[in-house]
């Protein structure tokens, strides 16, 4: 496979790929999407997060483990192509990279209900344009700008969300004047229990939250640019357990006890309507600059992991060469700004149709991601048994957590199929797309598997 430029330049240290990490799980997903969540499915949401948390902890620990066997810019298409075959791994390739633009779209969709706050009167086409053409700029950019400008949005997220963590506990526990204890448990239990919705409003939460979830995984992709990924990886990974247990499983545990949870509503953040209910109306402006930034952080980091993906494609003759052009900064410009056209082009379909953007992309992204997902663990599990040294990053507790995994995000299609059937056929259509385009075009004409290396 080949080794392009830009994996030779680095730029990225461990302090920057660390808060890439951290800024791919802050983002409109919780800031936005947990609104849907809560409302769907009531305080049982918090078990929720954990079990799509702990799964997802353990496809990253894959995701580590393999990247440190084989630091390509192709990552998980180039790991499925060497031990699934061509085609699981041409899928997951072009599966990722359309994820993360969905991602991005769902996101980049949320800005105009966050700018509203202050401007309800202004067009919402105009901050989509801004934000659109102001993160292609900024991926265009040499990679450690990049980093940059990303640690310092998720420095400034991260401060926010220990801060939400110590005032929500401050007001469950003291009241401090604004909210009586004593509400606690019944906001809890309540309004109709712990499942106040049944079975079927909780199943119909994992594909919001799972959504949420999306791009955790984009570690993997920043290897090539690390400066030191033997050890910047493992610590960037190594840090997923604390973060889904603070930035999710404690942010919302925390909002469905101070609140009750059937006066949250869909199209709003659940912190903001806390803190406006509370008549912290002050903080609810501030907060709101907070989400803001989170949408714009994990516009910038899906945009960096599409264009990667994209141009690894290229690199290995799965897409168009143009694709794989980079700039002498080692920048894959061509990708970046084909995929800021496309955004710019869904958009403006959007504003045609008028169709709903934020709740079908997310769902449409959480299928998408549970495919991508699965193909990641059965690769890893089958170059487990390949290689012919010990991992640098083994995954813990092989092979067993890894089945359970597959198992788990299996039953999250299954779900998704039967609360989401919209989503779950564009995402199946999607690889039968991948399929037929493989079998035309790449079946005899595209790279050949990559052969094991010597670990």
């Amino acid at each position: 496979m080949s080794e392009p430029t830009a994996s030779k330049a680095g730029g990225l240290s461990a302090r920057h790929i660390n808060f890439f990490a951290l800024g791919g799980a802050i983002g409109t997903g919780l800031f936005l999407g947990s609104g849907n969540a809560i409302a769907t499915t009531g305080p049982s949401v918090v078990l929720t997060y954990f079990l799509c948390g702990l799964a997802i902890f353990i496809m990253c620990r894959s995701v580590g483990e393999m990247v440190l066997e084989h630091p390509d810019t192709g990552a998980f298409s180039s790991y499925a192509r060497r031990y699934l075959g061509a085609l699981p791994g041409f899928s997951l390739g072009w599966s990722y990279a359309i994820l993360m633009l969905i991602i991005a779209l769902a996101e980049i969709g949320a800005i105009p209900i966050y700018m509203a706050f202050w401007y309800p009167d202004v067009p919402s086409w105009i901050w989509v344009l801004v934000t659109i053409i102001g993160m292609g700029l900024l991926n265009a950019a040499p990679v450690r700008i990049f980093g940059e400008t990303e640690f310092a949005m998720t420095l400034v997220l991260v401060t926010t969300v220990i801060l939400l963590l110590i005032g929500g506990l401050g007001l469950a526990i003291f009241g401090l004047g604004i909210h009586d204890p004593a509400t606690n448990i019944p906001n809890l239990v309540g309004n109709g229990g712990l499942f106040p919705n049944g079975i079927v409003g909780f199943a119909t939460s994992f594909a919001v939250v799972l959504f949420a979830f999306g791009g955790t995984e984009a570690i993997g992709l920043t290897a090539a640019e690390a400066d030191d990924p033997n050890t910047a990886i493992p610590s960037a990974v190594n840090q997923v357990p604390w973060r889904i247990a603070l930035f999710y499983i404690g942010l919302i545990a925390l909002t469905v006890v101070i609140q009750p949870w059937n006066t949250v509503t869909e199209d709003a953040s659940p912190f903001v309507q806390s803190m406006t209910d509370l008549g912290l109306t002050w903080a609810a402006g501030v907060f709101n600059v907070v989400i803001l930034l989170a949408a714009l952080s994990t516009i910038n980091a899906v945009l960096f992991a599409s264009g990667r993906m994209i141009a690894g494609l290229a690199d290995d003759g799965l897409a168009s060469a143009a694709l794989a052009r980079r700039n002498s900064r080692g920048v894959p410009v061509v990708s970046v700004w084909a995929l800021v056209t496309v955004m710019i082009v869904a958009f403006v379909w959007h504003l045609i149709s008028q169709v709903p953007l934020f709740l079908p992309a997310a769902t449409l992204a959480a299928c998408t991601a549970v495919v991508c997902w699965i193909l990641i663990v059965l690769s890893q599990i089958i170059g487990r048994k390949r290689y012919t040294k010990a991992p640098r990053f083994p995954a813990p507790f092989f092979p067993y957590a890894q089945y359970v995994a597959l198992a788990f995000f299996v039953l999250m299609l299954v779900l998704i199929a039967v609360t989401r059937p919209s989503a779950f056929a564009m995402s199946m259509g999607l690889q039968v797309v991948f399929a037929v385009v493989w079998y035309l075009r790449f079946r005899t004409s595209g790279p050949a598997i990559a052969t094991p290396s010597s670990r």
